[in-house]
Order: C-alpha cells, then sequence, then structure tokens
C-alpha cells in the first residue's frame, strides 16, 4: 500500500522545478532519464509511474511531481533508481519498490547532495526504503516513511564513505519500520553525522535502537518518539 503525503509542509515548489519540462510524449520515465545527459530535469502530472534506472552518466537529477499522486514505483532488488551521483533532488512524490530500496544512491563528493521532500516512502523485502552511501549532505524534509523491514534502517540507511556524510532530518514521521539489527527507522554509521528536528517516530522495533541506531554524532531537537522498542 502505498500512502501519499497531504500534509501542508513545502507546499512552495523548490526553485528547481519552476520551469521544469514535462516529461516528453511518449517517452517512459526509465528512457528518458538513461536518455538524458548533465543536469536531468523533469515534472511530471498525477501517475504512476515504472522507475528502473540508474543514475551514474548523469550530473545530477531532479524530479518533480506537478501535483499529490506522482507514484514511482519499481521490483528491481539494487534498487529501483540507483547509482552514483554528485546531486538528487526528489519533490512531491511517492516511492516504492516491491523488491528492494526506492533508492540506492552512492552520493558523489563536492556536488549539491541528496534532498528529497514531501516524499513518501514504503518498500517490500528485506530492504531499507533508501540507502545513500558516500560523502556530503543529506536533506529529508517533510516525508512519511512506513513499514518495512530490514537488516538495519528500515526507512533510512546512512553511511559515509570517502568522507563525512552530513544527514539533517526535519519535519518528517517515521512509521512501522522493523529491522532485525540496528534502527528500526533510521540506521547512521559512525562516518554519518545525523541530525533530527521536529520528527515523529511511532511504533518502530529494532534489536538496537529501535527508532534510531547513530553509531556517529547525532543531534535530536524537539519532535516525538512513541511505541518504539529495542
Amino acid at each position: 500500500m502505498i500512502l501519499l503525503l497531504t500534509t501542508a509542509f513545502a507546499q512552495t515548489r523548490p526553485p528547481a522545478c519552476i520551469g521544469a519540462p514535462d516529461l516528453p510524449a511518449n517517452t517512459t520515465l526509465d528512457a528518458w532519464i538513461q536518455g538524458s545527459t548533465g543536469l536531468a530535469v523533469v515534472d511530471l502530472p498525477p501517475g504512476v509511474y515504472s522507475l528502473d534506472a540508474t543514475v551514474d552518466h548523469l550530473d545530477g537529477l531532479v524530479i518533480c511531481g506537478s501535483a499529490t499522486g506522482v507514484v514511482l514505483t519499481g521490483d528491481h532488488p539494487g534498487g529501483a533508481l540507483r547509482g552514483a551521483i554528485p546531486h538528487l533532488a526528489i519533490w512531491n512524490v511517492a516511492l516504492s519498490n516491491s523488491n528492494g530500496p526506492a533508492l540506492a544512491v552512492d552520493l558523489i563528493p563536492d556536488g549539491q547532495g541528496i534532498t528529497l521532500t514531501r516524499v513518501t516512502a514504503c518498500v517490500g523485502g528485506i530492504n531499507p526504503a533508501v540507502r545513500i552511501e558516500g560523502a556530503g549532505s543529506v536533506v529529508v524534509e517533510d516525508s512519511l516513511f512506513t513499514g518495512g523491514t530490514s537488516f538495519r534502517g528500515t526507512h533510512l540507511y546512512l553511511v559515509g564513505a570517502g568522507g563525512a556524510l552530513d544527514a539533517t532530518i526535519e519535519r518528517s514521521t517515521f512509521l512501522g519500520g522493523v529491522s532485525t539489527g540496528a534502527g528500526g527507522a533510521i540506521f547512521a554509521a559512525a562516518s554519518t553525522v545525523l541530525y533530527i528536528a521536529r520528527s515523529d517516530f511511532v511504533g518502530n522495533r529494532a534489536q538496537e535502537g529501535g527508532a534510531v541506531a547513530a553509531q556517529g554524532l547525532l543531534e535530536v531537537v524537539a519532535g516525538s518518539f512513541v511505541d518504539n522498542v529495542a
């Protein structure tokens, strides 16, 4: 089941999405991503889009949902959207994968980093919904993560590699993640600096860190932790 985010947070379109081109007619999202070069930007109308694409060939990728109801779904075990990239931004989109991570991205240093805004994510199989490794900045804001099971970090799996990974989570909700290891909702390795503000964690479970397992620096400001179990 895919839940669509309907809160009023971050309604203003980010600059990259203003005037973004539509997906060309008679072109699938996968084909458009694979055929793009440089910085690829697209604005998607409501609908369900199959997603099974790599991003290694791009300098950056921006995917904008023009309205509520944009769903990107895949079933690739390596990640519906996967590869190494210096810049990725996704706004107002629901992500799912029945057989692996919705996003499995290696962040290349010295880029603009990764930003997920008004993203709803759920996942099938024994996988994190979003796996990010590399060096640079990650921002997740005004987003919703639900359900799922993994060994570590059912909703977000964050590992710094080749340098520190600076992750900021703001105004987001994490519901019902189950980990057989560490981090029912979020796992952050020792090489990750994690800042969480005004976010809610409800009903997550793990052997260690029912909601969050952070091996590196962690700061939490406001928000709530309810019925998380370790």
